[in-house]
């Protein structure tokens, strides 16, 4: 697994994170809780009835909010509370997780910005290709959420900061397995002893899982058991807990 610096190497990676997380929470700003004026970019938040006004079209940027009788620009932790606030004023509702989700995806965009500018393209044209979608989809509130941890945590497994690693090797007892599916790509990755059968896992997804209960006591009466490492990295593709191995 390659080590990755989540610091930032260039002074302009928080306002292109904050560009690059504006335009898809627009979009769905837009769509879902505003309508047009009929003056150019100018557009009317529904609940609310405040006036928001947005540069572009596809990629929607530079948001103003008209108070007290001027255009007032937003930064985005503004414009996640103005998004969150009119969408409890739209649905009667409060979700105070979707803020945070929305903080989250940009601070994750602003790590992977700074990662890949210190490190290099995968030469493979797949793998690249794989790992070229740093900012999520266009019309998703917190594309690139990565449910809060620090960036050092998840960056070496993150596709859009070029990561390769080994898979952890598990064995899972074989009274306990159930499976459909052909597994031989499975089985040439690693040998389970016997009475066990090799289950290839995520590092970073194993991580997340491990502490729970029922997984550390899988570990503890044997019925989960460690085996090391794949010999060759893999490359984390853009769904992120899927991997290519060549």
């Amino acid at each position: 697994m390659d080590r990755v610096d989540p610091m930032h190497p260039r002074d302009d990676v928080p306002a292109r994170a904050d560009a690059h997380a504006a335009a898809p929470l627009l979009n769905c700003l837009l769509r879902e809780a505003a309508e047009p004026t009929g003056e150019l970019g100018v557009h009317r938040l529904r609940a609310g009835g405040r006036l928001l006004r947005v540069r572009g079209t596809r990629r929607p940027r530079d948001p103003e909010l008209y108070t007290g009788g001027s255009w007032h620009p937003l930064t985005h932790a503004e414009l996640v509370k103005l998004t969150a606030d009119e969408l409890r004023r739209a649905t009667g509702l409060s979700n105070p997780e979707l803020p945070g989700e929305m903080l989250d995806s940009r601070d994750a965009v602003a790590a992977i910005l700074a990662a890949r500018a210190r490190l290099t393209a995968p030469d493979d044209p797949y793998v690249r290709s794989e790992q070229s979608l740093v900012t999520g989809h266009p019309h998703h509130p917190a594309p690139k959420a990565r449910g809060g941890g620090p960036a050092g945590s998840w960056l070496p497994y993150a596709p859009e900061a070029y990561g390769r690693f080994p898979l952890t090797l598990l064995g899972v007892r074989e009274d306990t397995v159930v499976q459909e599916g052909d597994t031989t790509a499975l089985d040439a990755l690693g040998t389970a002893p016997r009475g066990y059968r090799l289950l290839p896992s995520h590092p970073w997804q194993l991580a997340l899982v491990g502490a729970r209960p029922d997984i550390a006591e899988a570990f503890e009466d044997g019925r989960l058991i460690r085996l090391g490492e794949t010999a060759r990295p893999v490359w984390p593709t853009a769904a992120i807990r899927t991997v290519y191995a060549p």
